[in-house]
């Protein structure tokens, strides 16, 4: 099983424990990424304080945890390995300071295929938030591995889905996996048209970055990367109320875009 889903299942095990016992006992945890640490977050927020949280008994990652939930620090250029989690506004246009500090925080994607394609390619997922999902809170979050040379780009929101969006449109959709394919091949929700953005984006990042994108959305998911994709259906249990997506990309890394937009 590919790591990224793995690490989305670690937070539902997680999840499921806590409401369980009231705690989310994160005491064991040796190393948490942000495909599990930022849907904790996400669910703790919402939880209202009903959850109390235990940190890692290792002091790193403790610290780690502290931090990177601080989004005090956010905008403080301090070179560190991670960009701590940080809600993104309702107005898309009050979320510029943020792509800012995301592009800053990965040397303005001169690592990632060069800053125009990485520019164009992380603008066109938050594009993609404000445009459909609806949410009432949305967070993002990066992490370098120096050590093995890639970089995670993760965003969750509490939005209506992707299936939510198509079904909105009156597009239905049987099963949640393929709404997210669907979405990726092209299909849009503006006026049952079909676009390219998304699968272009997808292409770029998967076929010229190398990289690997998880989807998770509803009772669906998809792992993209160079092998192709692989989808999942969730159990009950680890059904999401909104969407996540992590983007994986190694570095460095070289590609021409235009070779991909038609």
């Amino acid at each position: 099983m590919a790591v990224l889903f793995e690490n989305y299942l670690n937070y539902c095990n997680y999840k499921k424990s806590s409401l369980a016992s009231g705690f989310l006992d994160l005491t064991k945890e040796k190393f948490i990424q942000p495909t599990t640490l930022l849907p904790l977050i996400m669910f703790v927020k919402k939880q209202k304080s009903r959850i109390e949280l235990k940190l890692p008994s290792d002091g790193v990652v403790s610290t780690y945890i502290k931090i990177v939930t601080d989004s005090s620090s956010y905008f403080y250029p301090d070179g560190r390995s991670y960009l701590p989690i940080i809600s993104l506004p309702k107005e898309k246009e009050k979320s510029l300071d943020i792509l800012d500090r995301l592009y800053e925080f990965n040397g303005e994607g001169k690592n990632y295929g060069g800053e125009n394609t990485f520019k164009y390619l992380v603008g066109e997922m938050v594009d993609n938030i404000y445009q459909h999902s609806e949410f009432n809170n949305a967070m993002v979050m990066a992490q370098k591995y120096p050590r093995k040379k890639y970089a995670d780009i993760c965003f969750i929101d509490d939005g209506i889905s992707i299936n939510g969006s198509f079904k909105k449109k009156g597009i239905l959709l049987e099963e949640d996996y393929i709404a997210i394919e669907e979405a990726i091949n092209g299909l849009s929700t503006k006026d049952k048209d079909r676009g390219t953005g998304l699968n272009t984006n997808f292409r770029i990042f998967t076929e010229g970055l190398n990289g690997e994108i998880l989807i998770i959305s509803g009772r669906g998911g998809v792992l993209y990367g160079g092998h192709g994709h692989t989808p999942y259906i969730l159990k009950q249990e680890n059904i999401l109320d909104g969407t996540l997506i992590n983007i994986r990309m190694p570095y460095p890394s070289k590609v021409n875009m235009y070779e991909y937009i038609r």
